[in-house]
């Protein structure tokens, strides 16, 4: 009995947090995207650092389709990209688990990502990292949604954020970066 509410505390805990273990190092100013990084969309097309350069901040969610949190908080991501577009920042999202471990591009995973944009109505681009992307700045990342922000250079600006927020965190923290 002691084991079952254990699990069922810990599985709780989770949910609330986010899915998996809080780890990767990345600090403030540190270059996450540059000219060689390339990424599929969902809707095949390129996005590159150019995509990057266009606007002030860039907010990158990385999500996976296992994750309930991610999911809920797709509404909220919604509404910022909605909200703060006109001030020159960008929502994008990298789904992790698009693809498989050794860099091939897992097409159930994909294709459960797409029902999950489609359904949700998301309307900010979401990402099949690069192979080169993916086994050097994604391989660390254990726990989603984690979210990032980087600038026109592709450098870090402010903390990395862990779990879900809603719209007014996320409104409160995209006017502090942006100061």
């Amino acid at each position: 009995m002691r084991k079952w509410c254990f699990l069922i505390i810990f599985v709780m805990y989770c949910c609330l947090i986010g899915c998996g273990k809080e780890k990767i190092s990345t600090e403030v100013g540190e270059k996450i995207f540059d000219e060689n990084d390339v990424f599929t969309t969902f809707d095949n097309k390129e996005f590159s650092y150019q995509d990057i350069q266009d606007k002030k901040i860039t907010m990158i969610n990385v999500w996976g389709t296992f994750c309930v949190e991610c999911e809920k908080e797709i509404p909220d991501l919604i509404k910022i990209n909605d909200e703060y577009n006109k001030q020159g920042v960008q929502v994008v999202g990298i789904v992790i688990d698009s693809l498989d471990s050794k860099g091939n591009v897992n097409n159930s995973k994909c294709a459960e990502a797409t029902e999950i944009l489609k359904k949700s109505d998301v309307n900010y681009i979401n990402l099949i990292p690069g192979k080169d992307f993916k086994q050097n700045f994604l391989k660390d990342v254990q726990m989603v949604p984690m979210t990032f922000f980087v600038n026109n250079e592709g450098k870090q600006i402010g903390d990395v954020y862990y779990g879900s927020k809603s719209y007014e965190e996320w409104s409160e923290i995209i006017e502090k970066i942006s100061k």
